[in-house]
C-alpha cells in the first residue's frame, strides 16, 4: 500500500492467494488460469535452498 501511494496510482488490488487445490483442480480438467494467479514463492530453486528435503523425507502436496 505504501508504494501506491508514492507517485500518481489510485488504486490497489489486494488478493487472497490461489491455493494448491485450486491449481490441481483447473490442471486435472484440463483447463489454463490467467497469467500471473499462480505466482508462488518461494521459487522453485530458492525454495530447494531454503526448504531442503532431507534423503527419504516424502514432500506431500
Amino acid at each position: 500500500i505504501e508504494e501506491a501511494k508514492k507517485d500518481d496510482r489510485q488504486m490497489a488490488f489486494l488478493l487472497n492467494p490461489t491455493k494448491i487445490e485450486q491449481v490441481k483442480a483447473v490442471a486435472t480438467a484440463g483447463q489454463v488460469m490467467p497469467q500471473k494467479s499462480t505466482y508462488f514463492y518461494p521459487k522453485l530453486l530458492s525454495g530447494l535452498v531454503i526448504n531442503p528435503i532431507g534423503n527419504g523425507e516424502v514432500v506431500e502436496m
